[in-house]
């Protein structure tokens, strides 16, 4: 695929969306042992619950460009700059994650060269 034909999808989740307890519920089950002992550390519950959907987020919507490959079974590495970024996949899509208090923002697109 050519640079004027990449597609970056945007996914926005906001605090005050009713959904969010549902998902937080359901989509548990995704994370990793990391993801959950990450969120734990957070001080307050909405944070942690925040990181909790934030992560799981990362992964349904990385199954939705590669659905052969499960929302749970994703595996992230860190790059030496402290980027994350998906490990053991060729050609795995490209991913850029942000949450702050009351947002959820994340950036999916396809493999490398992107700028994401």
């Amino acid at each position: 695929m050519g640079a004027a034909n990449a597609r970056i999808c945007i996914y926005l989740l906001r605090d005050a969306d009713p959904a969010f307890d549902a998902l937080d519920e359901r989509w548990s089950d995704v994370l990793s042992d990391d993801e959950l002992a990450r969120a734990c550390r957070f001080r307050f519950a909405r944070h942690a619950r925040q990181s909790r959907l934030a992560h799981a987020l990362k992964r349904h919507a990385l199954s939705m460009h590669c659905p052969k490959i499960a929302p749970a079974d994703w595996r992230f590495a860190v790059a030496d700059h402290g980027k994350p970024y998906v490990a053991d996949v060729a050609d795995a899509p490209v991913f850029n994650l942000s949450h702050s208090d009351g947002m959820i923002a994340l950036a999916v697109g396809p493999p490398a060269g992107t700028g994401l």
